[in-house]
């Protein structure tokens, strides 16, 4: 029995070249799932920084390991494991809007 056909088994073989000669593969499986697992990742970590912020008095930072008795540095460790991603961006953000830079695809174009 012969396999199934599929729409990129004629990738770029149109006669004549055709309007899909020239088109770019579509994107791998590997990356869609890196892009889901980075997307996940980022909601999981706020969730965790909003749950944080929903019980406690002002959202999470790293002055957390800073402040406070030994134990309350301690138990704040795991939390801010999950919700760094979070506190990360939302200080680049604040840090962007509060210097007033311009925005740049890089770190590297100031």
């Amino acid at each position: 029995m012969a396999a199934p056909r599929r729409l990129c088994d004629h990738f770029g073989k149109a006669p004549g070249g055709g309007m899909f000669a020239a088109a770019l593969p579509a994107i791998s499986p590997q990356a869609v799932e890196s892009f889901f697992a980075l997307a996940i990742g980022f909601a999981f970590a706020g969730s965790c920084a909003n749950g944080y912020r929903l019980f406690g008095e002002h959202f999470p930072s790293f002055r957390l390991l800073e402040s406070g008795p030994a134990t309350a540095r301690f138990a704040a460790i795991p939390l801010l494991v999950f919700a760094a991603p979070f506190i990360i961006m939302r200080n680049s953000v604040r840090g962007r809007r509060i210097e007033r830079r311009r925005r740049t695809l890089s770190w590297w174009q100031r």
